[in-house]
């Protein structure tokens, strides 16, 4: 594995967020990454942007200033088209604008398990459980074979189906952390 490959399975990762908000329906709380801001009650993607907008809306990414009502309002944000948040792009054009507008000092600082904040892209800090490609380790989560034996099958087929249930899964496993309030 080179710092390519898991540049690019995290870039992955953050643009299936950025589809997941663009369609996501308004709940009671902020969705996704978002947070939301405990004085204002807005939702927002890092906490040093609390206030700006009323309770319940979310706080546009990249202008800092524009709030729309729900997360399926998102897709109305200044600024959304041809980033990683338009999700009418190909994935290949949604992670070349994303690795275009971040530098090699942010996407490195995304590779440990406290991933800081990238404010300016949109991007929330995160805790990636670096658990590696042997899977989410809890009791309930899949546990795979190591990466030296998911290797020798030589089948990408099969490390895409197993990258796809580890991201389902850790995915699954952070969304309930967010929701319990242990960000």
């Amino acid at each position: 594995i080179t710092i390519v490959n898991i540049m690019y399975g995290t870039i992955l990762i953050l643009v299936f967020f950025a589809a997941f908000v663009a369609f996501a329906s308004t709940a009671d709380s902020c969705l996704g990454e978002f947070q939301q801001c405990p004085s204002s009650g807005d939702c927002v993607l890092d906490p040093s942007l609390c206030g700006r907008c009323k309770t319940g809306q979310y706080l546009c990414p990249f202008d800092q200033k524009t709030c729309v009502d729900s997360a399926d309002d998102y897709k109305n944000c200044p600024d959304i088209k041809g980033t990683h948040f338009d999700w009418t792009l190909s994935l290949d054009d949604r992670l070349a604008h994303l690795v275009k507008t971040t530098n090699i000092t942010e996407q490195i600082a995304q590779l440990t398990n406290d991933a800081p904040a990238i404010v300016h892209a949109g991007i929330p800090a995160y805790n990636w459980l670096n658990d590696d490609e042997h899977g989410v380790r809890q009791s309930h989560a899949t546990s795979f074979p190591n990466g030296c034996a998911l290797g020798a099958t030589w089948s990408k087929r099969t490390l895409r189906e197993v990258g796809y249930a580890i991201g389902m899964e850790a995915r699954g496993l952070h969304n309930g952390f967010v929701h319990a309030g242990n960000r």
